[in-house]
């Protein structure tokens, strides 16, 4: 039962994200439209209606499972070595929290944002203050603790667990192997304030390991048993997908190139307005 529920965790998790991000980008032009003016952003946030943010709140649902799921694959390993295993749980679940404190602000702090904005002038005082709000916390909880903390423990729980793996008679030990190279490239990306591509160009870290993640994706069919299909699921959906969110939902600068000039590493320049007269 235990390895039919690690399975389902596996296997839903990477579902669940994938499923919020694809109506995301229909709903809302998730993410190409944070590259758009704060109001704009929060204009077409609106728009949504609380279907919108009904789609956010499962969005970041799928952070939050990515800790349970975390703990029941840890508990597949037991004949890997058991300090490995605990820094996984640890660095998953650290990976988790980090990610909801990134996507949360969404369905909780960006509706009460949209609504002031639409009773505030753009160049108003007031829309300036919502302007600063805006961008301060994105540029916080986005930036700083979803991205920068997101790949280091994304890529250090996919490190752990991939060696765990190597021990481990679950799955080949090649996989796990691949595992640790997936994890090395993840944990090592570049953050959007240091050179990263932005949403916008399509080179993400989950695009760029497609044709990896495939072949893990394939060899989990290979195998009987739905823990190894799991387990495979890990490292071709999850492990990228949550990279992934990282890199694009925590990217929410709503900088307007018109309005400010991105640096020549790609990244946009911090704001220099000051709010009021």
């Amino acid at each position: 039962m235990s390895r039919a529920v690690a399975g389902g965790f596996l296997i839903g998790v990477p579902v669940l994200f994938n499923v919020g991000f694809g109506l995301l980008a229909q709903r809302f032009d998730y993410p190409d439209v944070l590259r758009r003016p704060t109001h704009e952003v929060l204009s077409r946030f609106r728009a949504g209606g609380s279907s919108l943010i009904v789609i956010w709140w499962m969005f970041g649902l799928s952070a939050v499972l990515f800790a349970p799921l975390a703990v029941l694959l840890a508990g597949e390993l037991a004949d890997a070595d058991g300090t490995l295993v605990a820094l996984s749980v640890l660095t998953g679940v650290l990976a988790a929290l980090v990610q909801v404190l990134g996507l949360i602000r969404w369905p909780f702090l960006v509706p009460y944002l949209a609504r002031e904005a639409e009773q505030a002038d753009a160049d108003s005082a007031r829309g300036e203050a919502i302007d600063v709000v805006f961008q301060s916390l994105h540029r916080y909880l986005g930036v700083a603790v979803g991205e920068h903390l997101g790949y280091a423990l994304t890529g250090a729980w996919t490190i752990l667990t991939g060696a765990a793996l190597v021990q481990s008679d679950a799955v080949p030990g090649w996989l796990g192997v691949i595992g640790v190279i997936i994890g090395l490239r993840s944990s090592s990306a570049p953050s959007s304030s240091s050179g990263a591509s932005s949403p916008r160009d399509g080179s993400s870290p989950a695009r760029s390991h497609h044709r990896l993640h495939c072949v893990v994706a394939v060899a989990g069919r290979a195998r009987r048993g739905l823990v190894d299909l799991a387990i495979s699921a890990t490292f071709a959906s999850v492990g990228p997908a949550l990279v992934n969110a990282c890199h694009m939902a925590v990217l929410t600068t709503g900088v307007s190139p018109q309005r400010r000039p991105r640096s020549p590493c790609g990244s946009d320049s911090w704001p220099r307005r000051r709010v009021g007269p």
